[in-house]
Protein backbone atom coordinates (compact mmCIF):
# COMPACT_ATOMS: atom_id res chain seq x y z
CA UNK A 1 0.00 0.00 0.00
CA UNK A 2 1.43 3.38 -1.04
CA UNK A 3 0.53 6.83 0.29
CA UNK A 4 -2.05 7.42 -2.27
CA UNK A 5 -4.25 4.39 -1.44
CA UNK A 6 -4.02 5.25 2.57
CA UNK A 7 -4.70 8.81 1.50
CA UNK A 8 -7.86 7.08 -0.54
CA UNK A 9 -8.93 4.83 2.13
CA UNK A 10 -8.75 7.61 4.86
CA UNK A 11 -11.27 10.06 2.51
CA UNK A 12 -13.60 7.20 2.28
CA UNK A 13 -13.75 6.48 5.79
CA UNK A 14 -14.38 9.79 6.94
CA UNK A 15 -17.04 10.12 3.93
CA UNK A 16 -18.74 7.45 5.23
CA UNK A 17 -18.43 8.13 9.04
CA UNK A 18 -19.94 12.38 7.62
CA UNK A 19 -22.74 10.47 6.09
CA UNK A 20 -23.66 8.04 9.08
CA UNK A 21 -23.40 11.52 11.10
CA UNK A 22 -25.61 13.59 8.60
CA UNK A 23 -28.35 10.75 8.72
CA UNK A 24 -28.10 11.02 12.44
CA UNK A 25 -28.58 14.90 12.74
CA UNK A 26 -31.83 14.51 10.18
CA UNK A 27 -33.37 11.57 11.72
CA UNK A 28 -32.89 13.74 15.45
CA UNK A 29 -34.34 16.25 14.03
CA UNK A 30 -37.46 14.69 12.40
CA UNK A 31 -38.07 12.86 16.34
CA UNK A 32 -37.49 16.41 18.17
CA UNK A 33 -40.63 18.15 15.02
CA UNK A 34 -42.24 15.30 15.72
CA UNK A 35 -42.53 15.76 19.90
CA UNK A 36 -42.99 19.27 18.68
CA UNK A 37 -46.05 18.50 16.48
CA UNK A 38 -47.12 16.29 19.29
CA UNK A 39 -46.96 18.90 21.79
CA UNK A 40 -48.79 22.17 19.91
CA UNK A 41 -51.58 19.08 18.85
CA UNK A 42 -52.33 18.03 23.11
CA UNK A 43 -52.81 22.09 23.72
CA UNK A 44 -54.48 23.05 21.11
CA UNK A 45 -57.22 19.33 22.16
CA UNK A 46 -56.49 21.05 25.72
CA UNK A 47 -58.12 24.36 24.75
CA UNK A 48 -60.37 23.32 22.19
CA UNK A 49 -61.91 21.23 25.16
CA UNK A 50 -61.67 23.59 27.51
CA UNK A 51 -63.66 25.80 25.19
CA UNK A 52 -66.36 23.03 25.31
CA UNK A 53 -67.17 22.84 28.31
CA UNK A 54 -67.01 26.91 28.87
CA UNK A 55 -69.80 27.23 26.29
CA UNK A 56 -71.63 24.27 27.76
CA UNK A 57 -71.60 25.24 31.36
CA UNK A 58 -71.15 28.94 30.79
CA UNK A 59 -68.23 30.61 32.16
CA UNK A 60 -69.02 31.82 35.74
CA UNK A 61 -66.63 34.38 35.91
CA UNK A 62 -68.22 36.70 33.34
CA UNK A 63 -72.11 35.57 33.96
CA UNK A 64 -73.37 38.39 35.80
CA UNK A 65 -73.11 40.72 32.48
CA UNK A 66 -73.18 37.71 30.03
CA UNK A 67 -76.45 38.94 27.98
CA UNK A 68 -76.88 40.94 24.80
CA UNK A 69 -77.96 45.00 25.81
CA UNK A 70 -81.53 44.15 24.51
CA UNK A 71 -81.99 41.62 26.74
CA UNK A 72 -80.53 43.89 30.05
CA UNK A 73 -83.42 46.41 28.50
CA UNK A 74 -86.12 45.27 26.50
CA UNK A 75 -87.65 48.71 26.71
CA UNK A 76 -84.40 50.44 25.41
CA UNK A 77 -84.05 48.21 22.27
CA UNK A 78 -84.09 49.84 18.94
CA UNK A 79 -86.75 48.76 16.49
CA UNK A 80 -85.55 47.01 13.16
CA UNK A 81 -88.06 47.00 10.13
CA UNK A 82 -89.28 43.53 9.69
CA UNK A 83 -87.57 43.80 5.69
CA UNK A 84 -84.50 44.26 7.00
CA UNK A 85 -82.06 41.17 7.66
CA UNK A 86 -80.09 41.56 10.88
CA UNK A 87 -76.77 43.09 10.68
CA UNK A 88 -73.88 40.42 11.43
CA UNK A 89 -70.45 41.49 12.78
CA UNK A 90 -68.48 39.76 10.81
CA UNK A 91 -66.08 37.25 12.30
CA UNK A 92 -62.43 37.94 12.23
CA UNK A 93 -60.35 34.76 11.98
CA UNK A 94 -57.40 34.11 14.97
CA UNK A 95 -53.94 35.94 13.72
CA UNK A 96 -52.81 38.98 10.98
CA UNK A 97 -55.96 39.73 8.94
CA UNK A 98 -55.03 39.84 5.13
CA UNK A 99 -56.41 41.57 2.34
CA UNK A 100 -58.03 44.30 4.18
CA UNK A 101 -58.58 47.32 2.01
CA UNK A 102 -56.43 49.68 3.86
CA UNK A 103 -57.67 52.62 1.49
CA UNK A 104 -61.45 51.83 2.06
CA UNK A 105 -63.83 50.27 -0.52
CA UNK A 106 -66.85 51.85 -2.09
CA UNK A 107 -70.11 50.09 -2.67
CA UNK A 108 -71.32 48.88 -6.23
CA UNK A 109 -74.29 51.63 -7.37
CA UNK A 110 -75.48 51.88 -10.74
CA UNK A 111 -73.70 54.31 -13.12
CA UNK A 112 -75.91 54.10 -16.68
CA UNK A 113 -77.17 51.99 -18.61
CA UNK A 114 -76.09 49.68 -21.74
CA UNK A 115 -77.94 49.92 -25.10
CA UNK A 116 -77.31 47.20 -27.64
CA UNK A 117 -76.56 47.97 -30.83
CA UNK A 118 -78.18 45.09 -32.58
CA UNK A 119 -82.03 44.48 -33.54
CA UNK A 120 -82.71 43.24 -30.23
CA UNK A 121 -82.44 46.41 -28.10
CA UNK A 122 -81.35 45.17 -24.97
CA UNK A 123 -81.05 47.90 -22.74
CA UNK A 124 -79.55 46.53 -19.24
CA UNK A 125 -78.16 48.48 -15.86
CA UNK A 126 -74.00 48.91 -15.80
CA UNK A 127 -73.19 48.86 -11.80
CA UNK A 128 -69.66 50.23 -10.93
CA UNK A 129 -67.15 50.85 -8.22
CA UNK A 130 -63.75 52.39 -8.33
CA UNK A 131 -61.35 49.63 -7.37
CA UNK A 132 -60.41 51.85 -4.13
CA UNK A 133 -60.50 55.50 -3.48
CA UNK A 134 -59.35 57.93 -5.89
CA UNK A 135 -58.30 55.30 -8.17
CA UNK A 136 -58.40 55.62 -11.87
CA UNK A 137 -59.50 52.18 -12.31
CA UNK A 138 -63.20 50.78 -11.81
CA UNK A 139 -64.65 47.34 -11.09
CA UNK A 140 -67.61 47.14 -13.48
CA UNK A 141 -70.87 44.73 -14.50
CA UNK A 142 -73.90 44.23 -15.26
CA UNK A 143 -77.18 42.20 -15.17
CA UNK A 144 -79.02 39.82 -17.69
CA UNK A 145 -82.13 41.58 -18.61
CA UNK A 146 -85.46 38.95 -17.71
CA UNK A 147 -87.20 37.43 -15.06
CA UNK A 148 -83.51 36.02 -13.01
CA UNK A 149 -81.14 38.96 -13.48
CA UNK A 150 -77.35 37.31 -13.20
CA UNK A 151 -74.83 39.10 -12.51
CA UNK A 152 -72.09 38.67 -15.83
CA UNK A 153 -68.55 40.58 -16.01
CA UNK A 154 -68.10 43.71 -18.70
CA UNK A 155 -65.13 44.50 -20.92
CA UNK A 156 -63.74 47.43 -21.80
CA UNK A 157 -60.69 47.77 -24.28
CA UNK A 158 -60.47 43.94 -23.96
CA UNK A 159 -59.70 44.05 -20.41
CA UNK A 160 -62.46 42.25 -18.25
CA UNK A 161 -63.39 45.24 -16.11
CA UNK A 162 -64.83 42.42 -12.65
CA UNK A 163 -61.16 41.22 -12.35
CA UNK A 164 -58.75 42.75 -9.20
CA UNK A 165 -57.47 45.47 -11.01
CA UNK A 166 -60.25 46.65 -13.04
CA UNK A 167 -60.36 48.30 -16.29
CA UNK A 168 -60.67 52.40 -17.35
CA UNK A 169 -63.93 54.58 -16.88
CA UNK A 170 -66.65 54.16 -18.77
CA UNK A 171 -68.03 57.35 -20.13
CA UNK A 172 -70.59 57.89 -22.13
CA UNK A 173 -71.14 56.34 -25.77
CA UNK A 174 -68.27 54.10 -25.19
CA UNK A 175 -68.71 50.90 -26.81
CA UNK A 176 -68.74 48.05 -23.99
CA UNK A 177 -68.39 44.39 -24.94
CA UNK A 178 -70.52 41.68 -22.89
CA UNK A 179 -69.40 38.04 -23.74
CA UNK A 180 -72.40 36.94 -22.04
CA UNK A 181 -74.28 38.47 -24.98
CA UNK A 182 -71.36 37.78 -27.16
CA UNK A 183 -71.97 41.60 -28.60
CA UNK A 184 -71.25 45.78 -28.23
CA UNK A 185 -73.28 48.24 -25.98
CA UNK A 186 -73.49 51.47 -26.05
CA UNK A 187 -72.77 53.10 -22.99
CA UNK A 188 -75.26 55.78 -21.38
CA UNK A 189 -74.05 56.99 -18.14
CA UNK A 190 -75.91 59.31 -15.33
CA UNK A 191 -74.86 62.40 -15.01
CA UNK A 192 -74.55 62.27 -10.81
CA UNK A 193 -71.05 63.68 -10.30
CA UNK A 194 -72.35 67.14 -9.08
CA UNK A 195 -71.71 68.39 -5.91
CA UNK A 196 -74.50 67.76 -3.60
CA UNK A 197 -75.42 69.47 -0.07
CA UNK A 198 -74.08 67.55 2.74
CA UNK A 199 -76.15 68.63 5.90
CA UNK A 200 -73.37 67.72 8.25
CA UNK A 201 -71.16 70.63 7.24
Amino acid sequence: MDLTDVIILVLLISILILCVLGFGIYFLNIQYQKQTIDKQLAIIQEKTLRLDDESEYGDTKSMENNLPKQQMAPQMAPQMPPQMAPQMAPQMPPGVPINIPTRGMEEYRQLGILTSLSDSKIVIPLYGRRTYVRSQHWNYYTLTNGYQSIQISVSNKNKDCSEEYGCDEIYSDDLIYIPAYNENFRALMYKNNAPRYIPYI
